[in-house]
């Protein structure tokens, strides 16, 4: 893919500098300008599905790495709890089931 796009480079770049002479056939001009117009082609073509195929198509590597993780897929896992969660923003309960805040110590 490379060596074509940097071939039609330099190619564009010949065809800039190059003046044909009074004397050169114009079947050999005109035919020099379907060449250059077939690569054309051939390296848009060329450039549209390699940038399909690796950018679209292909899984990219996002650099996201864990403990579970190999050639790309993690093992995820499921928590298990024994019963249900606090909602956020409640505070611990007593064994009756009312609500206080135990963390400090408060002197009466």
């Amino acid at each position: 893919m490379f060596a074509l796009t940097a071939a039609w480079l330099f190619a564009m770049r010949w065809r800039e500098g190059w003046q044909p002479r009074e004397e050169t056939p114009r079947w050999r001009f005109n035919g020099v300008q379907v060449l250059l117009a077939g690569l054309t082609f051939i390296a848009l073509m060329t450039l549209l599905f390699s940038g399909i195929r690796n950018g679209l198509l292909s899984a990219p590597d996002m650099g996201v790495v864990g403990p579970n993780w190999y050639y790309g897929v993690f093992t995820w896992f499921q928590d298990q709890t024994a019963g249900v969660l606090e909602a956020l923003g409640e505070g611990p309960r007593d064994s009756r089931g009312n609500q206080g805040n135990f963390a400090t110590n408060s002197v009466s």
